[in-house]
């Protein structure tokens, strides 16, 4: 499952959380999910909960 992310323009933990919970559903289901067009702040929020391993980056 590809998320586009790239009019996000603000993700707090919340937001996070619900793209873990969407990360676990999706492996539960024998899939994987991914990101589409994060904005920097996002991927500084990755980067910073260490949570940017669980989410590649897909090309726009």
């Amino acid at each position: 499952m590809v998320v586009d992310v790239a009019e996000l323009s603000f993700c707090d933990s919340s937001g996070l959380n619900v793209l873990i919970t969407a990360r676990h559903t999706t492996q539960k289901h024998g899939r994987h999910i991914s990101l589409r067009g994060p904005r920097p702040q996002l991927l500084r929020l990755l980067e910073l909960t260490g949570t940017d391993a669980l989410f590649p980056i897909t090309d726009p």
